[in-house]
């Protein structure tokens, strides 16, 4: 279970960094616009949820850090929240990723598709927009304008794909 939440900010990027000792989450964010030195905090996770719950309501968020362990100002249009700031210490994980090699991928995917993808028996294809017998979709198939073999991706015949024409 996640306790505790690094929150580090900068111009560039805000991080949420969490960790139960075996696993570790890394979030980044971009903010529109950032002043002041940056800084990092730590904070409940629990606090935290219930945070990004209130505050996802809104399209922007402004945060204000403020050092020697005053609390974090959150504001949007809907009000303002002050979340006390527990402090503590957290694990060196730059460290940890400066060990690791860099990564040769990286996919960005829905997160309930890719839980239905897990979900889904041995060799069950995933549900895929771009797969419409999978999908039920009645969109055309986007292998492209025209197929090579005789049963495209879609699983419509040649002659019932949208995508299909003739040579």
């Amino acid at each position: 279970m996640l306790g505790r939440v690094l929150v580090e900010f900068d111009r560039d990027e805000v991080r949420f960094v969490a960790t139960d000792r075996y696993l570790l989450s890394l979030r980044t964010l971009r903010p529109r616009a950032a002043a002041g030195p940056p800084g990092r905090l730590l904070n409940d996770a629990d606090t935290l949820v219930a945070l990004g719950a209130w505050a996802a309501r809104a399209a922007e968020v402004t945060l204000v850090a403020r050092p020697g362990g005053a609390p974090l100002t959150v504001r949007h249009p809907g009000g303002t929240r002050e979340v006390p700031v527990p402090g503590g210490t957290f694990p060196a994980y730059r460290d940890v990723l400066a060990g690791l090699p860099e990564p040769s991928h990286r996919v960005v995917v829905e997160r309930v598709r890719l839980i239905a993808a897990l979900d889904a028996p041995a060799g069950t294809p995933p549900p895929s927009p771009w797969n419409s017998a999978v999908t039920g979709s009645s969109s055309p198939c986007r292998t492209g304008p025209r197929h090579r073999s005789s049963r495209p991706r879609c699983g419509r015949s040649r002659s019932r794909c949208g995508s299909v024409s003739t040579l």
